[in-house]
């Protein structure tokens, strides 16, 4: 399976803020996460179901960012897969 990664305004902005609160305090830091998350994000391409299923929403599903607190929720489609948000896993406030 080789899926197209769609990934929604809210998650590319979601990333851009990770990164940025990150390099006020370590700049390599910053770029090592960043890495970290995109490169998981390649893998759901070749491996969509990875990630564990979100309870109560249908056809959802998150991803720990191995190493790294932060999470990539998002749904697989027929030939997509949607990236919705990439946030910190001590966010409670996701939508």
């Amino acid at each position: 399976m080789n899926l197209n990664l769609i990934i929604s305004p809210k998650a590319d902005s979601d990333l851009k803020d990770i990164q940025l609160f990150i390099q006020q305090e370590n700049p390599m830091a910053a770029v090592r996460v960043t890495e970290a998350i995109l490169q998981q994000l390649e893998n759901l391409r070749l491996f969509p179901y990875v990630g564990t299923s979100v309870k109560g929403l249908n056809n959802f599903r998150k991803l720990a960012i191995k190493g790294f607190p932060y999470y990539v929720f998002y749904s697989v489609g027929q030939s997509n897969i949607h990236i919705l948000r990439v946030y910190h896993t001590a966010r409670e406030d996701l939508f």
